[in-house]
């Protein structure tokens, strides 16, 4: 809005000029009345100035009234386009302005009705038919007057010339004229009678002409008469008028010429004096819009400012400081108002500096926050804090691998939904145990889950915030790779062992059954006896072939890496495997190609033989005809092969045991294929487990890191 953009500079000049157009204006009001006043007395002296005057004042009338209109309407129209743009301060300046004008308008149409009547009504009535029949009547009597007494004169020269005609006298004790004289050109002028000759310029002057012969004049008080008498002589005689006559003839003429002239400007005078009645009723209007305009100025002015300087604290936080002097209740609204901004202002860049130093407290936080998390999603060892209250705050993922929550929503929830029941109860109780002087707990437990058996150790350590109790923190590491190595280590141990203390014995029975035969073979002479002896040497050399292939099969050899192609590999050992067992389907599928990386040949050409050897054995107790799928896939910077048989399957509550040393469900078995599958997968890091999620067969997992690089 322009009301908005003016500055206050320009606000200011504003002001001014209209200040100064109503001075103008109110001085030019003041100083036409007096003028027309002035002027109404001089309309007699000078009747055209006076009449000019008259139109010149009423055209000046109707300008004011014009401008009056103009300043008036102007104001109305910005009230209007202010309350229609919703400009603030519009509502209280439009009612203070329509008050004004609503109180003043009551009292100024009385006055303007009964100023008008009234000065029509005087107007009407020393202006009106009733003056001017009275103007004429008095006319009408002077001039009756004035005829009876020029009559008169002419009656008494015709007969006093008569008289002179007669018997040469002008003389007549009997006439009524005041002063007789004869006058002749060649002569001059002969008085007859009187001694105070009135003014005879105009009677002589037409004397003198010679084209008439009878002349009346009214010469000041004087009624002067000349007759003539013969040859060039003339009876000259007058009639004087009474002084108090005269007067009053006088003042009748003026004041019927007066009438006369003021009667010619009864429209023009009762238009001035409408449109004086107009001005100064416009002139209220004005004044009490301006007055209200002014008062709501001095009322809206500081409060849009306050607004302003709400809106700019309140977007732009920039200080906000309103001009306003006076000492009222606005004025102490607007010190509050000042005094609140620069608090305000003061209070923002304490807060502005405070948020600064939290949000660099915060980012370091976060940062740290994303480092702890960084390094929890990347470590292998679980962890899960508990709070005071017992419940889950955070957990990693490796915590939720080993526990089997990969899809489960635990944080906010008791901890008892994290374990298995009888590691919760052992948890539950070391939890209760602790205090200050036992700082650190320790729980180990075996529990099932899909990758199969998992050997669990737990450390519980309470947490302090100074003095006061936090909450608990629990690493969790999986140690079944290190329990089934030991336990390996052991197994081959042992099996050496027995192996050694087997192999000890044989060698002297095959030497004392040698000897034997040497020694009483001849003796005995019998074909029995040979037969016999050929039974033990056999059955001696057959013990010694098992131990040698027992020994072979339980030691453990170093890992030796190379770098080949595992998708290659792993493809020709299957297919030339299946050439061996034709009865039975082999599918090779690899989803994408791995790189090169770094396997032993060696051990995963042995593990991945005895997984299909296993797959064959299990086809075949079905009824063969059967099919094993190996699938190789890789994600995560893992490789997965799944081994999967149509074959008889694993009873419930063997998929963990058939990884253990001696345990088999062949007849004649060993019980040593899937542990050496265990042995060769965990030299690679990595782990094999028995799925539970097929329903018929099996399914054999093996994962290990994808190493390209070591």
């Amino acid at each position: 809005m322009r009301e908005k953009n003016l500055t206050a500079e320009e606000e200011r000049r504003k002001k001014r000029v209209e200040r100064i157009l109503i001075a103008v204006t109110a001085i030019l009001v003041v100083a036409l009345a007096i003028l027309q006043a002035t002027v109404a007395s001089s309309v007699s002296r000078i009747p055209l100035v006076g009449n000019v005057l008259v139109f010149i004042f009423i055209n000046l009338n109707v300008l004011l009234i014009l401008v009056l209109f103009f300043l008036v309407f102007r104001n109305a129209f910005r009230l209007f386009l202010e309350r229609k743009r919703k400009v603030p301060g519009a509502g209280i300046r439009f009612r203070l302005v329509a008050t004004f004008v609503l109180f003043s308008a009551i009292p100024m149409v009385i006055f303007f009705y009964v100023s008008y009547k009234l000065t029509t009504s005087s107007i009407n009535f020393w202006i009106g038919r009733q003056m001017g029949e009275g103007f004429e009547s008095a006319i009408k009597i002077a001039q009756t007057y004035y005829e009876d007494k020029k009559s008169h004169l002419t009656n008494e020269l015709n007969r006093l010339v008569l008289e002179i005609k007669a018997n040469g006298k002008g003389e007549s004790p009997n006439s009524a004229l005041e002063w007789t004289a004869l006058y002749s050109p060649g002569k001059g002028l002969t008085t007859l009678f009187g001694s105070s000759p009135p003014d005879l310029t105009y009677v002589l002057d037409v004397i003198g002409e010679g084209k008439t012969e009878e002349i009346v004049h009214r010469s000041s008080r004087y009624i002067v008469g000349a007759r003539k008498v013969e040859g060039g002589t003339y009876l000259l005689g007058s009639v004087t008028i009474p002084r108090e006559i005269e007067r009053g003839l006088d003042a009748v003429g003026e004041a019927y010429k007066k009438y006369s002239q003021v009667r010619i400007l009864n429209d023009p005078i009762k238009a001035s004096n409408l449109a004086i009645l107009l001005m100064v009723a416009l002139l209220i209007i004005f004044t009490n819009t301006w007055i209200g305009f002014y008062l709501a100025r001095d009322l809206t002015t500081p409060l849009k400012e306050l607004a302003q300087g709400v809106e700019a604290l309140s977007k732009k936080g920039e200080p906000f400081h309103v001009d306003y002097e006076r000492e009222d209740e606005i004025g102490l609204l607007v010190k509050a108002f000042n005094r609140m901004s620069e608090e305000i202002v003061s209070s923002r860049k304490e807060l502005e500096i405070a948020h600064r130093k939290l949000t660099s407290q915060f980012n370091e936080l976060s940062q740290k926050n994303s480092l702890i998390e960084a390094i929890l999603a990347s470590i292998t060892t679980g962890v899960v804090t508990i709070d005071k209250s017992g419940h889950v705050e955070r957990i990693n993922e490796a915590a939720r691998m080993m526990l089997g929550l990969e899809s489960v929503h635990v944080e906010g929830q008791h901890y008892r939904s994290l374990f298995p029941p009888r590691l919760y109860e052992k948890v539950r109780e070391k939890i209760a145990s602790l205090d200050r002087k036992k700082k650190v707990f320790t729980a180990s437990q075996v529990i099932e889950g899909e990758g199969g058996r998992k050997h669990l150790v737990l450390r519980g350590c309470p947490i302090f915030t100074g003095k006061q109790y936090y909450g608990i923190v629990v690493t969790l590491e999986d140690v079944t790779e290190q329990v089934e190595e030991e336990r390996l280590k052991t197994v081959a141990e042992m099996a050496q062992k027995v192996a050694h203390e087997m192999k000890n014995p044989l060698t002297p029975i095959r030497l004392m059954t040698q000897r034997l035969r040497k020694k009483y073979g001849e003796r005995v002479g019998e074909k029995e006896f040979d037969e016999m002896v050929d039974v033990i040497l056999t059955s001696v050399d057959r013990i010694s072939l098992l131990v040698e292939e027992f020994k072979k099969t339980t030691r453990l050899p170093e890992t030796r890496l190379v770098k080949e192609d595992f998708t290659s590999f792993l493809k020709n050992l299957v297919e030339s495997y299946g050439l061996l067992h034709p009865d039975v389907t082999f599918r090779f599928i690899a989803e994408e190609r791995l790189p090169e990386i770094f396997f032993d040949p060696a051990k995963m050409r042995s593990a991945f033989i005895n997984l299909l050897d296993n797959a064959v054995w299990a086809v075949r107790q079905k009824g063969g005809g059967g099919e094993v799928t190996v699938t190789l896939t890789a994600e995560e910077g893992l490789v997965r092969v799944k081994v999967r048989d149509t074959g008889v399957g694993i009873p419930d509550g063997f998929h963990e045991k058939i990884f253990d040393v001696k345990f088999t469900r062949r007849e004649g078995g060993l019980g040593l294929g899937l542990s050496i599958v265990r042995s060769a997968i965990l030299d690679h890091e990595g782990r094999v487990y028995a799925s539970r999620e097929v329903k018929e067969g099996a399914l054999f997992v093996v994962e290990f890191p994808l190493k390209e690089e070591v």
